[in-house]
C-alpha cells in the first residue's frame, strides 16, 4: 500500500465531523454544548503542574493557556514544581493534574505510584497524565526489515511511511498501557492517563503525505531537527490534545496565532478525534477498574526531586528553550553515533548555560543497572569542547 493511499484511509475518521452530540455531553462531563460543539458552560479551572523537557516545551504550555482563556475557563492555574527541601505542592494538595512529557516516554510511568501516594492523600481528585509522543528517530529499529536505516538528517523523515511510524508507536506504548492498567486497578478508579500525542502527529504526517494539509508539503517540515524536536505545527497539536484531555471538551474554534483558519480546524479535529477515541486518555467511557489501593502517608517535602545537575556543570543553569542549531545538530550526531543498544535507550536531554555564552547538553542513557549521563560542553562559538560520561548515583 502506498503512502498516499494509507494517509487517505487513516484520515477517514479525522476528516469526519468532530463530535456527535452524545460524545460532546460525555466528553464534557455533562456540561451542555451548542451546535458548533463548543461548551456553553465552561468547566471549572484546574491546578495543573506541567513537567518534562524539550519534547514538551514551554511553548506548548503557553498555547494551552491561550486555549483555556479563549474557552472562557476561569480559575486555571499553572503550578510550578518545588525545589529540593521545599514543601511539595502535590503533597500539599495544591495540584489537581500532573502532566509529563519527555522523549523516552516509556520510563516515567515508573514514578506514578510515588506521585499518586503523595497527591491522593491530600486531593482525592488528583490525577497523572503521561504524554505518549512520537519516537526518537521514528523508532526505525521497530520498522520492518529493509526500512530500518537510522535517521541522520531531518530530510530522512520524508522517507518514513506513516503506517510504520504508527506501528512503532503502538508497540512502544503497549508497556505503558499495561502499567496504567495495573495502577488504575490497584486504586479502583482511573488515576493515570495517557495523552496520545504521537498518534495525532502521525495522522498529521499522513495528511501531509496525502497532500491534504495546507501549507506543508513534507513531513520534515514538522520538525526543528533530526532528533526530532517539535516545530510549531506539532506544538499546536500537542496543545490541542492536552487541552482536550484536561478539560474533556473539544477545542473546536479555539484559535492560536501563527496558523491559518484551515490549518487550525484540521489540528483541532485531529486532536479531539484522537484523544476522544483513545480509552487511556480518559474521555472515552471505559470499564471502571476493580480493586482499591491503600494510600500510604508521605512526607510533605519534595516527593519528586529535581534531576541532579551533573558535577561537571555545577553552577550552570538549566534552560527551557532550545540551544543554538549548531549545538542541536552536534548532539543529535552524537546520539546517532552511539551504539544501537545505547541509542534506543536515550531517556532524556537537558540543556544548560553558564551565563557567559557557553552551552552544555546532558544526555541520559538508561544502562543495564543504572542510568548514565553524557555531558557535552560547547564553547561560545557552539563548538564541542568535551564529552564526559558518568553513572548516575556514583
Amino acid at each position: 500500500m502506498n503512502r498516499k493511499k494509507w494517509g487517505s484511509i487513516l484520515l477517514i475518521g479525522t476528516l469526519a465531523s468532530a463530535v456527535s452530540a452524545a460524545e460532546s455531553v460525555a466528553a464534557t462531563g455533562g456540561t451542555s454544548t451548542n451546535d458548533s460543539g463548543k461548551v456553553s458552560a465552561p468547566p471549572a479551572g484546574l491546578r495543573v503542574m506541567f513537567d518534562g523537557n524539550s519534547w514538551f516545551p514551554v511553548t506548548v504550555q503557553s498555547f494551552v493557556g491561550e486555549l483555556i482563556k479563549a474557552a472562557g475557563i476561569q480559575g486555571h492555574q499553572a503550578v510550578k514544581g518545588s525545589k529540593p527541601n521545599e514543601p511539595n505542592p502535590i503533597a500539599a494538595g495544591d495540584v489537581d493534574v500532573y502532566t509529563h512529557g519527555v522523549h523516552w516516554w516509556t520510563e516515567p510511568i515508573a514514578g506514578a505510584p510515588k506521585l499518586l501516594a503523595s497527591g491522593l492523600q491530600s486531593n482525592p481528585n488528583f490525577r497523572v497524565y503521561y504524554q505518549a509522543a512520537w519516537l526518537v528517530g521514528d523508532g526505525r529499529h521497530l520498522f520492518p526489515e529493509g526500512r530500518r536505516d537510522p535517521i541522520k538528517v531531518i530530510a530522512d523523515y520524508d522517507l518514513s511511511d506513516p503506517a510504520d511510524v504508527q506501528n512503532a508507536i503502538s508497540k512502544t506504548r503497549k508497556s505503558v498501557e499495561d502499567a496504567v492498567d495495573k495502577i488504575n486497578q490497584q486504586y479502583g478508579k482511573s488515576v493515570v492517563f495517557i495523552v496520545p500525542v504521537g498518534d495525532a502527529v502521525t495522522k498529521l504526517r499522513a495528511m501531509i503525505v496525502a497532500g491534504t494539509y495546507p501549507g506543508l508539503t513534507k513531513q520534515s517540515e514538522l520538525w526543528n531537527d533530526a532528533m526530532p524536536h517539535p516545530g510549531m505545527h506539532v506544538m499546536a497539536l500537542q496543545a490541542y490534545c492536552h487541552f482536550a484531555v484536561l478539560y474533556h471538551m473539544p477545542p473546536t474554534g479555539l484559535p492560536l496565532k501563527g496558523f491559518t483558519d484551515e490549518q487550525l480546524a484540521i489540528l483541532q479535529k485531529i486532536a479531539w478525534e484522537t484523544v476522544s477515541e483513545y480509552p487511556y486518555a480518559g474521555i472515552k467511557e471505559v470499564a471502571k477498574p476493580q480493586g482499591a489501593a491503600k494510600v500510604e502517608p508521605v512526607a510533605t517535602t519534595n516527593a519528586e526531586p529535581a534531576s541532579a545537575v551533573p558535577a561537571e556543570l555545577k553552577g550552570w543553569q538549566t534552560t527551557a528553550g532550545l540551544p543554538d542549531k549548531a549545538v542541536i545538530t552536534d548532539y543529535n550526531d552524537y546520539i546517532n553515533e552511539l551504539p544501537q543498544d545505547e541509542r534506543v535507550k536515550v531517556a532524556d536531554v537537558r540543556y544548560f548555560n553558564d551565563g557567559a555564552g557557553r552551552n552544555a547538553v546532558a544526555i541520559t542513557v538508561n544502562g543495564k543497572d543504572v542510568p548514565w549521563t553524557h555531558v557535552l560542553i560547547y564553547d561560545k562559538q557552539n563548538k564541542r569542547l568535551s564529552v564526559s560520561k558518568q553513572a548516575q548515583g556514583k
